[in-house]
């Protein structure tokens, strides 16, 4: 899709999957901002800081915001998590 940033998640394909069929996933521009920041290992607290700054919002909306954002990219397979 021209000037959009789309994910497609890679699924390899066995005998019987779980998942459903592969799906796009359009990102809008508070999505980009943050993969964006998603190229090295980044904490949840720092990813809100710089989504209330950049996009001048209260610190609780942008946790909320990250974590609904982190939450829907883990679900894809997009990224995972390191405690």
């Amino acid at each position: 899709v021209a000037g959009e940033l789309v994910l497609v998640p890679m699924v390899r394909r066995s005998g019987v999957s779980s998942r459903p069929a592969a799906s796009f996933h359009v990102l809008n521009d508070t999505g980009e901002f943050l993969w964006g920041l998603l190229e090295s290992p980044v904490l949840v607290e720092d990813l809100t800081d710089q989504l209330a700054d950049h996009y001048e919002i209260g610190a609780a909306q942008a946790r909320e915001d990250v974590e609904r954002f982190l939450a829907d990219l883990a679900a894809c397979g997009a990224i995972m998590t390191l405690e």
